[in-house]
């Protein structure tokens, strides 16, 4: 089938009509770019004070929505992980609310509240660990959930291992949990991720509470190290160390000194960047995908079918394939993600904007033979 009707209507419009400005190939590719730009650009929306307080209070007080940050952490200690038998984190922490969600983070090293090397979280009561384990899986899932850890309060000390078979959490130098076989490698650990204490580096995920100090290791500790850990006995040499509660002022300096440039910035404001699931502010999402979409179907209706003969299946061939392009791209770039809801609504977009062109040239067509 081949849309003669559209072709005359639309070549009329051009000859006749400001349309004439518009309904070409230039300024189709030049709103096409503007388009997956838009979509492929990790847009942060939201600016916050850094509700963030060091050294005065014994440690990194978080009463508001705040962060500290790392830049991208240097690749030679990436390696270092990557390369190791284990890892584990231990830190000494108070929350300021058992009912909060989110998951909160903690602790996390990672990209987006999505792309993780490791997350440390709070979920009510419960403590949420995520760690990447695969370079095929970037979202550290199935993470490990232990209930009853953050029911009090009360400063504790908080040690999560994992030794490529299984995870183990310790609360104040006692197992509290171990995980069944779970076989993994960190060998796909990204070094293109920041480390970020109490939030993501999106800034939408705060958790409100006291970190007093944090170590890392490169591989797991035994129970005995971690029980010496807990008593301040004799330490094992940590790969990163962090000590809030001496520290003071907008920077923290790693106190392990293993690897140089690990030093952490409290910012004054930070910008929230969100991504969309399917709640409430999901919907502002999928109107500004269908709003952007609605040009891209006026122009491309408008140019393949007024510039020479175009079937009708090769109309929906393009329109499927940008929408599609954009969206198979979202989920290769990092800083982005794909969702089914927002390819909806830019292939509905794109046919209300054909309706539009299609409707336009048949009246200017009327009008001009009338």
């Amino acid at each position: 089938m081949v849309l003669y009707d559209e072709r005359d209507i639309l070549t009329s419009v051009k000859q006749r009509h400001w349309l004439n400005r518009y309904l070409n190939r230039s300024t189709l590719a030049i709103y096409g770019a503007v388009v997956a730009l838009v979509l492929l650009w990790p847009f942060d929306l939201d600016r916050h004070s850094n509700g963030v307080s060091v050294g005065s209070a014994g440690g990194a007080e978080f009463r508001s929505d705040g962060m500290l940050r790392t830049a991208v952490l240097r690749e030679d200690l990436v390696d270092r992980f990557r390369n190791a038998s284990g890892m584990t984190l231990a830190i000494r922490l108070s929350t300021f609310d058992p009912a909060q969600t989110g998951p909160a983070r903690i602790l996390s090293y990672s990209l987006t509240s999505f792309r993780r090397n490791f997350t440390l979280a709070q979920a009510e009561t419960g403590l949420v660990w995520r760690l990447r384990r695969s370079s095929k899986n970037p979202y550290g899932f199935p993470q490990i959930e232990v209930p009853g850890v953050f029911e009090s309060t009360q400063s504790q000390h908080l040690v999560v291992s994992y030794d490529l078979r299984r995870h183990r959490v310790f609360v104040d130098g006692e197992i509290v949990y171990e995980s069944p076989l779970d076989e993994g490698s960190l060998r796909g650990w990204s070094d293109h991720h920041r480390l970020v204490v109490g939030n993501e580096p999106t800034g939408d995920r705060p958790w409100l509470g006291r970190i007093e100090s944090f170590k890392m290791f490169n591989r797991a500790l035994a129970p005995s190290e971690i029980q010496d850990l807990y008593q301040h006995r004799s330490v094992p040499e940590a790969l990163v160390h962090y000590d809030f509660a001496s520290s003071d002022g907008r920077s923290m300096d790693d106190r392990a000194g293993v690897v140089s440039g690990l030093t952490l910035h409290r910012p004054a404001a930070f910008w929230t960047f969100e991504y969309f699931t399917l709640r409430k502010r999901h919907w502002t999402d999928v109107l500004f995908n269908f709003l952007v979409f609605v040009p891209w179907g006026f122009l491309l209706f408008g140019t393949l079918v007024s510039e020479r003969r175009r079937s009708v299946w090769l109309v929906v061939v393009v329109f499927l394939a940008f929408p599609g392009i954009v969206e198979g791209l979202q989920t290769v770039v990092e800083s982005r993600t794909s969702s089914t809801w927002d390819l909806l609504s830019q292939l509905l977009g794109c046919v209300l904007g054909a309706a539009l062109c299609k409707q336009l040239g048949r009246t200017a067509a009327t009008s001009f033979s009338s």
